[in-house]
């Protein structure tokens, strides 16, 4: 039993916390919804599942430093380590869209902020100054699309608390630097992700959940566009850029729905017909978040736009998005189960039985 709670925290998958930010947004549009008290439960589960994944990776910072930092370092597994941030703002969102609760939602944005900073500079130097550079076709996958969400998911939390946070216009011209910012990453990252699509084989088994963020981002991105297209009465800025925030979010939403079909038909061609069985991995948690945030946007356009049409829309993709968070998580309590079963059994070691424990 030690020896397999070691080789889980030293093996830590980078990009677990993507399980807290597909069920933070899953809660959240369950709340706007009116399924309160299914919302209230999935925050809690966000928690529990934050807090312990903090605790690993802390523990794996302290055990097996090595292994962290040679993962952080990765250019295949590096960018994963942004679901951290995403997964903190996602929290706080939660906490004060679903629970009502400012102070924790204050907190986890100044916690954002941190994780978020360190990340952004820290990977992007790694990249930069690395000598040992593998080829584009081995690193560039969907999961580098999480720099943007990341960052799109820190705007989105700073548009909600800038009631909170002293100057207002301070606080949203943040808001829309970050929003900015986020969308110039979507547009260099997806760029040579369909790059890497289009010019280099693709083995099945590398078409991983995870490209379902080339969706999820720019779901996010129209999120923190209508975020921000909400607030413009309240801007005493020099400038009026609804209009600019009006096109560039649907354009991201056309964008995103525009992803959904070419992700389902790679996924059929996946699993239907090269034959690559579906079972349990952390990325689908990947996959569970940008369906959930498609439901969320589409419901955001509907707002700005006064477009109804799009609300039955918005509902379906919920539903949708619960289901697939429902059997991710049946598949991880599964995984977790067969995984302790297996560390309790009793190893035999020639004529000495020897017990996990």
């Amino acid at each position: 039993m030690r020896k397999a709670l070691s080789d889980a925290v030293g093996g830590l998958f980078p990009g677990y916390f993507a399980l807290v930010m597909a069920t933070g947004v899953v809660a959240i549009q369950a709340n706007k919804l009116g399924y309160a008290t299914p919302a209230r439960v999935l925050v809690g589960v966000a928690t529990l599942a934050y807090v312990v994944l903090a605790a690993l990776t802390v523990a794996r910072a302290i055990g097996y430093g090595p292994r962290l930092v040679a993962d952080f370092r990765s250019f295949k597994l590096g960018a994963g380590f942004f679901t951290a941030s995403a997964g903190t703002t996602v929290l706080g969102k939660s906490y004060i869209l679903v629970l009502g609760m400012e102070p924790v939602a204050l907190v986890l944005w100044a916690l954002a902020w941190f994780v978020w900073g360190f990340l952004i500079y820290g990977f992007c130097l790694n990249l930069f100054t690395s000598r040992d550079k593998p080829p584009l076709q081995e690193c560039v996958s969907g999961v580098w699309l999480i720099i943007p969400v990341a960052t799109q998911s820190l705007s989105i939390l700073t548009s909600i608390l800038s009631p909170y946070l002293g100057d207002h216009s301070v606080m949203i011209l943040t808001s829309l630097s970050l929003f900015m910012l986020g969308c110039a990453m979507y547009v260099l990252v997806i760029a040579a992700v369909i790059f890497r699509l289009v010019f280099f084989d693709l083995d099945p088994k590398d078409l991983r959940p995870a490209y379902w963020i080339c969706m999820g981002a720019a779901a996010i991105s129209t999120l923190a566009g209508v975020e921000l297209c909400k607030r413009v009465d309240l801007w005493p800025l020099p400038f009026r850029p609804l209009p600019t925030l009006q096109g560039f979010s649907m354009f991201f939403w056309v964008l995103a729905t525009a992803w959904i079909p070419m992700l389902v038909g790679l996924g059929i061609w996946r699993h239907a017909t090269r034959k690559v069985p579906l079972s349990y991995e952390p990325q689908y948690w990947s996959m569970v978040f940008p369906l959930a945030m498609y439901a969320i946007c589409t419901g955001g356009v509907a707002d700005i736009f006064g477009l109804t049409a799009l609300r039955p829309l918005s509902k379906a993709f919920w539903f949708i998005a619960f289901g697939a968070w429902c059997i991710t998580f049946l598949g991880l309590i599964r995984n977790l189960a067969t995984g302790l079963r297996a560390a309790s059994q009793p190893v035999v070691t020639g004529a000495t039985t020897v017990t996990g424990t």
